[in-house]
C-alpha cells in the first residue's frame, strides 16, 4: 500500500513538471539584442534574454514619473501572453505605484512579430496601454490574469510591430492592393498642399517597396531622408487597410527621422486617400483625416496599377508546394503514358505471336482438306491416284498379299 501511494506522489510531481509555472518567465528564442517596436518612437528596443528584461526604448512617463527599464515575471506560451513589470515605480502623491504591461503576441517569423498592448488606455501616461497600481511589498509574484491583460476597448489598428534589427529585409511583405501602382500625389499638411503634378510615388517597381522621389517634391514622407521603406504589415477594417512601412535609412535620429510609418489607406474609384502616423496607428485613424503624431493627408492618382489577383501573392512555402504538387503530377502524367506505350507494345508482340500460330495451323489445316476435296474424275469416270501430301506422313509399303492358289477347272456333274 505504502508503494503504490509513493509512486502515485512521484507521478504527480513528474505531471505538475509539464503544467505551467505560474510567475515564471521565459523569452521566445528570438528575442534578445537589438529590435525595432513601433508602439514606442523615443529609440530601438533591447532585450536582455539572460535576465528576462527589457533594457531600453521602452519609456513610459506616468504620473511625471518615468519607467524605462521592465522585467519579465509570466509568460504563457499557449495563449501567447507575456507580462512586464516596471522596474521603477510611479509615484502618485507620495503612494507607489508599479506599472505593468501585458503583450499578446503573434509570431510571423523568427525575426517579426506581431503584438497588442493588453491594457486599458491611461490618460496620465500619455495616454499610453499600461496597467499601473499600488505597490504591495508582500507580493513578489505575478501571474497573467484578467486584472493585468484585459482590456475593454482594443482596435484593429492599434496593432504594434517588433522587427529584429538584423532581420529588416526578412521582414518584408507585399502592399495592400490600394498601394499597388505608381502615382502621382498631393500632400495636405493641414494648411497647405505640396507635389501634385510630375510627383511619383512608386509600389510597382519593387511591390515590398514604397518609393518616393524627391526630385520631383522634396516634401519628406513617411519620415525618411532617403524616400525608401519596406512594407512589413498590414491588417483591414471594412474598407481601410492599415498599413505599416520600415523606413530603410541606416540611421534615424527619433526626432525628425523615424523607423515606422503606420498607413490607414483606402480607395475610392482610382483614387487613393492615406493619412500618416509615426510609430502604430492611432486608435479611429482615419485616411482622410491627419493624425496628431503625421505629417498629413494623401491623395494619390495613378500612373499606372499593378494589383494582385488577390491582396497578397502565394507565400514562398505555398509556392513551393504548389511547384511540387505539379512536379508530382507530371511525373504521374509521364508514368501514365509510358506505361500505356509499353503496353501497347506488349500487347502487339503477344498478339502477332498468337496470331502467326493460329494463321499456320489454319494454312495446314486448308491445305489437308483442299487436298482431299479437290479431286475429281478423269474423263474416263476413273478417280485419279492420290497423291501424298507433303504435310501428311507417308504410309509404310504392306506386305505383299500371298498369290491365290490358281483356278482349276471342275466338271460338272449337270452337265
Amino acid at each position: 500500500m505504502n508503494t503504490c501511494y509513493n509512486y502515485l506522489v512521484i507521478l504527480s510531481v513528474f505531471w505538475n513538471g509539464f503544467e505551467r509555472i505560474e510567475g515564471a518567465c521565459t523569452f521566445p528564442t528570438t528575442w534578445d539584442g537589438t529590435w525595432y517596436d513601433s508602439s514606442l518612437t523615443a529609440a530601438d528596443v533591447t532585450f536582455n534574454k539572460a535576465s528576462l528584461q527589457v533594457t531600453s526604448g521602452w519609456t513610459i512617463t506616468a504620473y511625471s514619473s518615468t519607467v524605462s527599464t521592465w522585467t519579465c515575471v509570466d509568460h504563457d506560451s499557449s495563449s501567447n501572453l507575456i507580462l512586464f513589470k516596471g522596474d521603477q515605480h510611479v509615484n502618485l502623491f507620495s503612494s507607489l505605484q508599479n506599472a505593468f504591461r501585458c503583450l499578446k503576441y503573434t509570431k510571423m517569423s523568427d525575426g517579426k512579430y506581431i503584438y497588442y498592448v493588453y491594457a486599458d488606455i491611461q490618460v496620465n501616461a500619455n495616454n499610453a496601454r499600461v496597467h499601473i497600481e499600488s505597490h504591495d511589498p508582500s507580493v513578489t509574484t505575478y501571474t497573467i490574469s484578467s486584472t493585468y491583460c484585459n482590456p475593454s476597448d482594443l482596435s484593429t489598428e492599434e496593432y504594434a510591430v517588433l522587427v529584429q534589427a538584423s532581420q529588416t529585409s526578412a521582414a518584408k511583405v507585399y502592399f495592400p492592393t490600394p498601394f499597388l501602382g505608381t502615382f502621382a500625389y498631393t500632400h495636405n499638411d493641414g494648411s497647405s498642399t505640396t507635389c501634385g503634378s510630375g510627383s511619383v510615388w512608386d509600389v510597382c517597381t519593387d511591390r515590398q517597396i514604397m518609393t518616393v522621389n524627391y526630385t520631383q517634391c522634396a516634401t519628406k514622407q513617411f519620415f525618411s531622408t532617403g524616400g525608401e521603406s519596406y512594407c512589413v504589415y498590414y491588417t483591414s477594417s471594412g474598407s481601410t487597410y492599415y498599413t505599416t512601412v520600415l523606413n530603410t535609412d541606416s540611421t534615424v535620429d527619433f526626432s525628425t527621422t523615424y523607423r515606422f510609418t503606420c498607413y490607414a489607406v483606402t480607395s475610392s474609384g482610382s483614387t487613393v486617400y492615406a493619412s500618416d502616423s509615426k510609430g502604430q496607428c492611432e486608435r479611429s485613424q482615419s485616411p482622410t483625416t491627419k493624425q496628431s503624431d503625421g505629417t498629413g493627408t494623401l491623395v494619390f492618382t495613378p500612373y499606372v496599377t499593378c494589383p494582385f489577383t488577390t491582396d497578397e501573392p502565394a507565400s514562398a512555402s505555398s509556392l513551393g508546394l504548389i511547384i511540387a504538387i505539379v512536379v508530382v503530377l507530371l511525373l504521374l502524367i509521364i508514368a501514365v503514358i509510358v506505361g500505356f506505350i509499353l503496353y501497347k507494345k506488349f500487347k502487339g508482340q503477344h498478339k502477332t505471336m498468337h496470331q502467326t500460330l493460329r494463321e499456320n495451323q489454319a494454312g495446314m489445316a486448308l491445305e489437308t482438306y483442299r487436298d482431299a476435296l479437290s479431286i475429281s474424275p478423269t474423263e474416263d469416270g476413273r478417280l485419279p491416284p492420290i497423291t501424298p501430301s507433303s504435310n501428311l506422313p507417308k504410309p509404310e509399303d504392306p506386305e505383299a498379299p500371298a498369290p491365290l492358289p490358281p483356278i482349276s477347272t471342275m466338271t460338272s456333274n449337270y452337265l
